[in-house]
């Protein structure tokens, strides 16, 4: 808006507005950092995982082994094309961040990931250990691997829905006494 006399006045909602704004780019320049390294993760994640699928899908017979790994590669495909970009996102717009369902997103996406993640590694190290320390007794097949990974999938989704329940936007003070960031 301009005033009478030619200068341009700011109402109290537009100051706020733009004093969020000054407030969230100085926080993101503090993330800086983390935003680059996390960029970064994302593409030797995409690159890493996307080898590592091609290579055990097409060179290795089938195996237990194998369908752990592809499993393991395939969820952490998911992770950099879903939670990366919006851990990108959160740490650009700290206080602006006002997308309450990718907040939700996140977290399910974030536990899903970590509980199911160590649970197929812990898997991959109990199969190893009876191949060196009881190679001959009865290994594990490959079918029992998918069964696996199958109640892998269905532990990860019990555990990990109540984070899209619990968690979300939340408000709180900043420096300026009458701005509340989300």
């Amino acid at each position: 808006m301009q005033s009478i006399y030619g200068k341009l006045s700011i109402s109290a909602e537009d100051n706020q507005d733009l004093q969020i704004e000054i407030l969230n780019n100085e926080e993101a320049l503090r993330n800086i950092g983390g935003i680059i390294f996390v960029r970064h993760l994302i593409f030797a994640g995409i690159g890493g995982n996307s080898i590592a699928m091609f290579v055990y899908v097409r060179k290795f017979k089938q195996s237990s082994y194998r369908t752990f790994i592809v499993t393991l590669a395939i969820l952490d495909l998911v992770t950099c094309y879903v939670l990366m970009p919006i851990v990108v996102v959160a740490l650009r717009y700290p206080i602006m961040h006002q997308n309450i369902g990718a907040c939700k997103v996140s977290y399910f996406v974030l536990y899903f990931m970590a509980i199911g993640s160590s649970i197929i590694l812990i898997t991959i190290a109990a199969e190893r250990y009876r191949k060196i320390c009881v190679p001959h007794r009865r290994q594990m097949s490959e079918k029992i691997s998918k069964y696996i990974c199958v109640l892998d999938l269905i532990i990860r989704i019990l555990l990990s829905w109540p984070a899209a329940v619990m968690y979300g936007n939340r408000t709180f003070k900043t420096n300026v006494d009458v701005i509340v960031g989300r």
